[in-house]
């Protein structure tokens, strides 16, 4: 049974890859444009695909997590994506 550091850290490594896999794409799909219209782009993503997987990602963490909790960790993730791009 994994610990909840183990976890953690597989979840770490799973957003590293979505973030820089995002970028990556938005760079060879989009073309050469202004970094505003980038970031713009890449938060609007990033910020689709965790409102999809973060309820995935709390239940194989807490089974028994509701939806409740799911609604505590999107404002998390939202409120992290927003603060990264924007500044």
């Amino acid at each position: 049974m994994k610990t909840l550091i183990e976890k953690l850290n597989q979840i770490k490594g799973f957003l590293y890859m979505l973030i820089t896999g995002t970028w990556y794409f938005l760079q060879g799909v989009i073309g050469i444009v202004t970094k505003k219209k980038i970031k713009e782009h890449s938060a609007l993503i990033t910020v689709v695909v965790l409102f999809f997987v973060s309820a995935k990602v709390l239940r194989w963490i807490d089974p028994t997590a509701g939806v409740f909790d799911a609604g505590v960790l999107q404002v998390i993730n939202l409120t992290l994506v927003k603060y990264a791009v924007y500044t």
